[in-house]
């Protein structure tokens, strides 16, 4: 059986749809990416040793903006484009991670008749799934949408054995490929004066400018500006600042570390917060809204304060769906199998 994979250009869209081609491979078949030239979706196709076919998505928001006319003759080009690639891979099913790059093979796809399967990482579902739910035969969700609600959690891979050394103060500060000038420029002034603290802080392009605030605070700190390492830096660390994306969130309940979440305000219908809200009603990590007036002290007392952070640890552990891929894997073929029997 062959699946067809489409995921936006974010690490929150590619990383699931990663996860979910290495499980069908592993227990499935065969899998094709679907995506944009000279991303990172061919990147990380090549890496899987996937077929990589590439389409010409249609940012609807954008090209409206350039008539009506316009408008229609791209999307029927990206209609036209879609069907033919899917008549040549001929696949028994697709897997979509949201974002508008999957909006076209979804409807595609269903008017082939081919199955649609979607996963949302969030609390709130994003405007292309929720079009996508029209279509799709199963939604599967990385994080419950209301109380009750099923979820099959966000699929992530945990690299060797691990145990949190809650004893020590390492601290990882995610800010992410692209950095966070919030966390950049207010986290070194706010961890003066900690003690024993070692530091090693994700800051994208501004590295040289962060390490200088750190050197000039005498915070032991080392300032990189990116990682295809992360797992090793979760085994390093005893602790973590980061923001509120639905993937980090998931890997921080793999490695069980205990967390201070700090969503980003202009998330789009404040999905960070929402995210790192679920954690919290679990008592699983800390929730630091931006530019507070007490984040000092908050941040100091969740540094220092070992015995909470033990339980942090304990709680969010229990939120990790340790099967997430293989069981969205095993859904689509039993459904395969049942519509051939």
């Amino acid at each position: 059986m062959q699946l067809l994979v489409v995921a936006g250009s974010s690490g929150g869209h590619i990383m699931p749809a990663k996860r979910v081609a290495q499980a069908w491979l592993e227990e499935a078949g065969s899998c094709v990416w679907l995506g944009a030239a000279n991303s990172l979706e061919a990147s990380v196709a090549k890496q899987l040793g996937l077929p990589f076919e590439i389409h010409h998505p249609v940012n609807l928001r954008a090209i409206m903006k350039v008539g009506m006319w316009r408008t229609t003759v791209s999307l029927l080009q990206w209609f036209r484009e879609i069907y033919s690639l899917l008549k040549k891979n001929k696949p028994d099913a697709l897997f979509l991670t949201g974002s508008y790059v999957t909006l076209m093979p979804g409807l595609v796809a269903k008017i082939l008749g081919i199955p649609v399967y979607v996963h949302e990482q969030n609390v709130v579902m994003g405007y292309a799934n929720k079009c996508l739910t029209y279509l799709c035969r199963r939604l599967f969700l990385g994080l419950p949408m209301s109380a009750g609600m099923a979820y099959v959690g966000n699929p992530v891979k945990i690299v060797g054995n691990h145990e949190v050394k809650h004893e020590v103060q390492n601290l990882l500060i995610i800010g992410g490929s692209q950095g966070c000038r919030y966390f950049d420029e207010t986290l070194p002034d706010l961890l003066s004066s900690c003690s024993d603290l070692v530091v090693i802080h994700i800051a994208g392009g501004r590295q040289a400018e962060v390490q200088a605030r750190y050197d000039a605070l005498g915070i032991n700190a080392q300032v990189i500006s990116f990682t295809d390492k992360i797992d090793d830096l979760y085994r390093w660390s005893s602790m973590v600042i980061a923001r509120g994306g639905a993937m980090t969130l998931a890997e921080l309940a793999a490695y069980a570390l205990p967390a201070i979440i700090v969503p980003l305000p202009t998330a789009s219908k404040n999905h960070q917060y929402l995210n790192a809200l679920f954690y919290h009603q679990h008592k699983a990590i800390d929730v630091l809204q931006q530019d507070c007036a007490s984040s000092k002290s908050k941040i100091h007392s969740f540094i220092s304060d070992i015995k909470r952070r033990t339980g942090f640890s304990h709680q969010i552990k229990k939120l990790h769906k340790e099967s997430s891929a293989h069981s969205m894997v095993d859904t689509i073929v039993g459904d395969l199998n049942a519509d051939r029997a």
